[in-house]
């Protein structure tokens, strides 16, 4: 039985012809055999001709209409057990039903919207069997229903006229609401047919490409705003990501594009291009990008700022440490030579002359010192009045050569002012591989040789174990912080983080104490440089990890329930077990992994980028949050900062220190706390000591503020206290 309905003709009549290719394609699948008629009259011809086993029809057609057929068809002998389903998109009413019925129609329904409904109709009036039906005998009854069919279908139009009428006009109204909307925000959008020509474009759009709405529609937006990349080498069409939009029909998020003005000036965007689709046909697509000129801008002078020194432009320390990094940590490390330089008599130009002759000096330096070097030798300025030259592929031959150049240059008198200064400089070299494996260990060991060139005044002196009057002392320190770890003997304190606008506790730095048995308490930076230039950093790490979950499940317990901040080294960052570790920590105490803030400095963050990245994406996909240290003083590319997986920046002290009286440390806390909000990371402001920085860095729009102006790194026991006593302040930046 249903391989014969299957095999079924079907005479499908309807005057649409969108409808009847759906309706066909529908019953065909099902496989059903179709035939089309887009009239009454058609229809009624092809029925003589073709013998359908069941009839669909329209209702309202022209030239002859779905009740005048059913009426023909039951009048023909060979037809007159056909099955007929008429349908209607009007509205049903007991009197059509009872007419069509009247009339020879199986069945009388409103015209199925799911093909899946259709088929089903056609197989129940297949299923019902051949229709039983006398034909009609008189016209004159029908003729009046008819007419009558018609005054209701005139008033039913009549109602659905108005009804469309008003929502057109609501239409209408709308669309004038999203052209306003559209043409008043800042960033641009278009839309792209298949062709990639434009098919709308707001005004702001029109106004970065340096034309007009009109001169834009119809044009392929590709040849005016992106025919080139950045360096000006043509870009074509396939190539561009909008291209992969009208391709593919996945959203597209470009980040490191240029667009172009129609005077050949291009602007730096990011734009997401977003398919439109049509019953999933891709007919175009929408992009939507912004102008990002002035974050470059800040972006470029962040970076400039990070890397080099303020006063002589040379780069600064830290710029130098990546720059020993990357040398140590190639494929094939070169050897190179470190001499670092400080300067004579220096002191005294600022006692006698002032300290504005004395930035003079410093700031002919480098100049002095170029002139000595090659091309791919760097000088940076280590601070104060010490430099280092980094010289690339040096042995000690050409270490020693360069050295006693330098030295007779910086005797040459400086001039200033009208005069001439003679001071002079020291100057200590150490060679890599040959006196340590890292950056910090070479300056460590070259700043000991310089001291030994200013006791014995010979210009400068290369480094050797027996010139290091300082090996001794940290060798027994270095064993002393071994067993203190060993045994626990060390201390967390905890530092409170203040919301600026709220006034609340919102957070607590952990920072470690050595309570040593004979020197006292030492602050971190008295044996932290010696762990991290040794194997116990990492130990260490993980103590004050563990110790300072520990105490966050115990204040957790008593009601205190407050994020924790651990510092971590770029040591700690190079083991790819660091995020196991962590978990198996949070686990054991109980903690849960939002509640922990993971400290990396920017410095630690840049020394591996992609390895940095690919361990705090590890971390952050735990629920752990991620906040860069000392921002500001290191050489982050923005490039990769953008990208990495991080919360919070916070502003290092020695900006934050001094923003209130110096207008140049100001800048840089408000270009950092612009850039955290156009990257939507939170912003901590370190070494608040005093109601004036908070009420600038307030007014900055800084998030979070930590200084001794609060409270200064407290025991478990008396931040409890502290935080009790601090329930109820608000509004510390009012």
């Amino acid at each position: 039985m249903e391989l014969a309905r299957t095999r079924s003709l079907v005479l499908l009549v309807d005057d649409s012809p969108t409808q009847s290719r759906r309706s066909a394609e529908a019953l065909e699948a099902a496989g059903f055999r179709v035939r089309l008629a887009h009239n009454g009259r058609e229809a009624l011809d092809d029925a003589r001709r073709w013998r359908p086993d069941v009839i669909v029809s329209d209702v309202l057609m022209p030239v002859m209409d779905g009740f005048a057929l059913c009426r023909e068809v039951r009048r023909e002998p060979a037809l007159a057990r056909v099955p007929i389903v008429l349908h209607t998109m009007t509205f049903l009413d007991p009197r059509d039903e009872e007419f069509a019925l009247g009339l020879g129609a199986t069945r009388f329904v409103l015209k199925p919207t799911n093909p899946a409904d259709l088929v089903a109709e056609v197989r129940a009036a297949l299923s019902a069997g051949p229709a039983n039906i006398t034909p009609p005998a008189s016209t004159v009854e029908d003729n009046a229903f008819l007419q009558g069919y018609n005054q209701r279908l005139a008033a039913k139009l009549e109602e659905k006229v108005a009804e469309l009428e008003d929502a057109y006009h609501r239409l209408e109204q709308q669309s004038r609401q999203n052209e306003l909307i559209l043409g008043s925000v800042g960033e641009g959008i278009f839309g792209i047919d298949r062709l990639g020509h434009a098919t709308f474009v707001n005004p702001a759009a029109a106004q970065m490409a340096g034309l007009t709405v009109e001169e834009l529609l119809g044009r392929p937006i590709h040849d005016v705003l992106h025919h080139s990349r950045s360096d000006g080498t043509p870009y074509p069409f396939e190539a561009c990501p909008s291209h992969k939009v009208l391709t593919d029909g996945a959203v597209h998020r470009i980040q490191d594009e240029v667009f172009w003005h129609t005077d050949g000036t291009s602007f730096p965007v990011e734009y997401l291009g977003t398919p439109i689709l049509d019953h999933g046909e891709i007919v175009g697509a929408v992009v939507t990008f912004t102008d990002i000129t002035e974050r470059r801008l800040a972006e470029t002078f962040l970076q400039h700022q990070a890397w080099h020194d303020l006063l002589t432009g040379l780069p600064n320390r830290t710029r130098l440490r990546v720059e020993l990094d990357q040398l140590i940590t190639a494929e094939s490390p070169e050897p190179f030579a470190l001499l670092l330089i400080d300067l004579d008599r220096f002191k005294e130009v600022n006692d006698t002359i002032g300290h504005p002759c004395g930035d003079l000096l410093l700031q002919q330096v480098g100049p002095r010192l170029r002139a000595e070097l090659r091309e791919a030798d760097t000088i940076a300025r280590l601070g104060g009045d010490e430099f280092v030259v980094l010289l690339r592929g040096a042995d000690i031959e050409r270490a020693r050569t360069v050295a006693a150049r330098l030295v007779i240059a910086l005797e040459r008198p400086f001039e200033l002012d009208g005069f001439g200064v003679a001071i002079g400089g020291s100057i200590g070299l150490a060679l890599y591989p040959e006196h340590g494996a890292d950056g910090d260990s070479l300056l460590r060991e070259a700043d000991i040789a310089m001291y030994a060139a200013k006791d014995t005044r010979s210009g400068y002196t290369v480094y050797a174990p027996d010139t290091d009057r300082h090996s001794r002392e940290r060798l027994g320190l270095l064993a002393d912080l071994r067993q203190a770890i060993d045994r626990g003997d060390l201390l967390v304190h905890y530092q409170p983080q203040i919301d600026v606008r709220s006034g609340s506790l919102i957070a607590v730095e952990a920072l470690v104490r050595w309570p040593h048995p004979t020197r006292g308490l030492l602050p971190p930076d008295e044996f932290i440089p010696l762990a991290e230039r040794t194997r116990l950093i990492q130990p260490l790490s993980r103590w004050i990890l563990a110790a300072a979950l520990r105490q966050c499940a115990s204040w957790r317990a008593a009601g205190l329930d407050i994020p924790v901040s651990v510092n971590l080294s770029v040591y700690d960052l190079r083991d790819q077990d660091l995020p196991d570790l962590i978990d198996e920590a949070l686990a054991k105490h109980g903690v849960p992994a939002e509640r922990l803030r993971i400290e990396i400095t920017e410095s630690s963050l840049m020394a591996n980028p992609p390895r940095a990245r690919e361990i705090l994406a590890r971390l952050r996909a735990r629920g752990v949050q991620v906040s860069i240290d000392d921002f500001g003083i290191g050489y982050s590319s923005l490039a990769y900062l953008k990208n990495l997986p991080v919360d919070e920046l916070k502003i290092d002290r020695s900006f934050v220190h001094e923003m209130a009286v110096d207008p140049g440390s100001r800048a840089i806390v408000r270009a950092i706390i612009d850039l955290a909000e156009v990257l939507g990371l939170r912003v901590v402001a370190e070494g608040v000591e005093d109601e004036a920085t908070l009420a600038a860095l307030a007014a900055l729009g800084c998030d979070v503020a930590q200084g001794y102006y609060f409270s200064p790194a407290l025991e478990p026991a008396d931040l409890a206290l502290w935080a009790a006593d601090a329930v109820g302040q608000t509004d510390l930046a009012a």
